[in-house]
């Protein structure tokens, strides 16, 4: 995060057998991301979106998660 920055991040099924309802999910959030970004982004700051793929395995989602806290620095 910076000041004209918001880093979110989300882990989603993109591959793997429930891949089609992570691909949706992120297609939604990355839409509502960029509608925000487009009126200005929240009190002038543009929001970044991080998606990682946890492929429906619960031991990825964990490594992924502190990739995101860890190296990603998300919000």
């Amino acid at each position: 995060m910076t000041k004209d920055e918001i880093v979110l991040g989300s882990i989603q099924d993109l591959s793997g057998p429930i891949a089609g309802f992570g691909k949706q999910t992120r297609l939604g959030m990355m839409l509502r991301v960029d509608e925000i970004n487009e009126q200005g982004g929240i009190n002038g700051r543009k929001i970044k979106l991080l998606v990682e793929d946890s492929a429906y395995d619960p031991s990825a989602r964990c490594w992924r998660r502190k990739k995101l806290v860890n190296q990603d620095k998300i919000s």
